[in-house]
């Protein structure tokens, strides 16, 4: 059975209720177990969700290839907590067969020699690769799915990645993923497929069974190959899978990193000239990157729109943390519905390090990275996500020592946090994501949350909260998640809001 993830079904998690409107329809949706707008459902999108229902009680996904380039290095976008997930990148699936198979894939760190399909990593962190390990039991399968919205035909496609070795199952053997593409499949299992050998990916460490660094040099190989001599049309789809063959023995645990795709088009034909050009021609400079403005990434809703999508944004270093950095827009777009604040994730090994010293608070800079939506602990906690930027690169710094913007007032004079459960404490916190606030006499009621840093605060400016709330203690509405107290400082300075709100019990227990 298949199971593929996309962003836009993901987001629907319950249906309240459904009526046609028109040729389209409205849903009163409930996200990630808050909010309540209406969203506007088109005919194309039912057709979408009935294939999905159709064809397996998963989600469907796939890559919209909107610019040349894409790429996919799975940080963060698979689980990489507990003993199983299902949180996919947009467009990426997995097929399982066998008297094991199920909807889910594992969590593995290379220790383990069991039959599944993997998110492959270092316990608990956050960067993955994601592969598999075939038993007599299961076979998995791997593989994405696009579709062509360039305006021209793709003729040519250069794919690179880089295969990890997780574990040598059995010793001085081959091991190997080896991939293929389709231009008429409609998921990994059916369709015609045509190997690429040059694209596969053998085992490079023979030598000693068990356990290994993915990341580390000796297990880990850079492939790129080229596949030529095509003619995908506008709105046409392809699929690239990985096939985990049976090697002699035990298999080994082999995965996919850092996948890069660039697409080589036909040209559209050049208009004709009014005029002779000068000789000689002068040289056209560059045109860099357009601007994304961080408020149009984070758009009005609790996950970006742009998820999974190559921006170069611009803003001004407000925080530098130990795996990344926050980013906010000096002028922002005047929207309480939109935040003007993103984290851009680093990673903290030696090249997110490396990109951290690029840059320091109060830098003006222009960033290019890929969209995401990361969520603390994993999609299985109900925790809300935070979007961020990942992937970096082209960090150019504009100004070394801008003005910090104006922080945000929580309280009175500025925004009022939400005390009637009743509110949508979502809609309050999620615009303020990222961005420098000011928490005006709050009053500690809590200690420090140790995970991400969090102090948990009441505004005395505000109403006092309730007699039954007893220190430590955060009750949140089930459905609306309106906290009785906010993240902030211990007296009105300027902090960062991270709105990845967690539920606590209702009411409170003592301590």
């Amino acid at each position: 059975m298949s199971r593929k993830v996309g962003s836009r079904l993901r987001r629907w998690l319950g249906i309240l209720s459904m009526s046609a409107v028109s040729l389209g329809l409205i849903l009163s949706l409930k996200a990630c177990g808050g909010g309540g707008s209406p969203v506007a459902v088109t005919p194309g999108d039912v057709d979408l969700l009935s294939a999905a229902v159709a064809e397996d009680p998963g989600f469907v996904s796939l890559v919209a290839l909107t610019s040349s380039t894409y790429t996919e290095n799975f940080d963060s976008s698979l689980a990489s907590t507990g003993s199983t997930g299902n949180l996919l990148p947009d467009g990426w699936a997995f097929s399982e067969t066998g008297t094991n198979a199920d909807a889910t894939y594992g969590i593995n760190d290379g220790v383990s020699n069991s039959g599944n399909t993997y998110s492959y990593g270092a316990t608990d962190s956050t960067e993955r690769a994601f592969g598999g390990l075939q038993s007599g039991s299961l076979i998995p399968t791997i593989g994405v799915e696009f579709t062509n919205l360039l305006t021209v035909p793709i003729t040519q496609l250069e794919v690179s990645y880089t295969g990890e070795q997780w574990r040598l199952g059995t010793a001085s053997r081959a091991d190997r993923l080896d991939f293929q593409y389709s231009l008429d499949a409609t998921s990994l299992t059916n369709g015609n497929w045509i190997d690429v050998d040059a694209l596969d990916f053998t085992t490079p460490n023979q030598a000693t069974t068990g356990a290994k660094d993915g990341n580390a040099a000796g297990n880990r190989t850079a492939i790129s190959g080229s596949i030529t001599s095509l003619n995908i049309a506008n709105s046409s789809t392809f699929w690239f899978r990985w096939l985990d063959l049976n090697a002699s023995g035990s298999d080994d645990g082999l995965a996919v990193d850092d996948f890069s795709l660039v697409l080589n088009g036909a040209a559209p034909s050049p208009s004709p000239s009014p005029s002779p050009s000068p000789s000689p021609s002068p040289s056209p400079s560059p045109s860099p990157d357009p601007i994304t403005r961080i408020f149009t990434i984070q758009g009005d809703q609790l996950v970006s729109g742009l998820e999974g999508q190559s921006v170069t944004t611009t803003g001004i270093v407000t925080a530098v943390v130990n795996n990344g950095f926050y980013l906010q827009d000096p002028d922002g777009d005047s929207n309480n519905a939109t935040s003007d604040g993103i984290f851009a994730f680093t990673n903290s090994n030696t090249a997110g390090l490396a990109l951290l010293a690029q840059v320091a608070v109060g830098n003006e800079i222009n960033v290019t990275g890929t969209v995401s939506e990361f969520t603390p602990g994993g999609a299985a906690t109900g925790n809300l996500s935070t979007t961020q930027i990942g992937s970096l690169s082209n960090i150019q710094v504009i100004e070394a020592s801008a003005t910090l913007p104006t922080p945000i007032i929580i309280g009175t004079g500025g925004r009022i946090p939400p005390n009637d459960l009743i509110s949508n404490g979502i809609n309050f916190f999620e615009p303020l994501e990222a961005m420098l606030v000011t928490a005006e006499s709050p009053r500690a009621i809590s200690g420090t949350a140790v995970d991400f840093g969090e102090i948990l605060r009441w505004s005395t400016t505000e109403p006092t909260p309730p007699p039954s709330t007893l220190v430590g203690y955060c009750p949140l509405h089930p459905v609306t998640f309106t906290p009785k107290k906010f993240k902030s400082s211990d007296r009105p300075i300027s902090c960062l809001v991270l709105s990845s709100l967690k539920s606590m019990p209702e009411p409170p227990l003592a301590m």
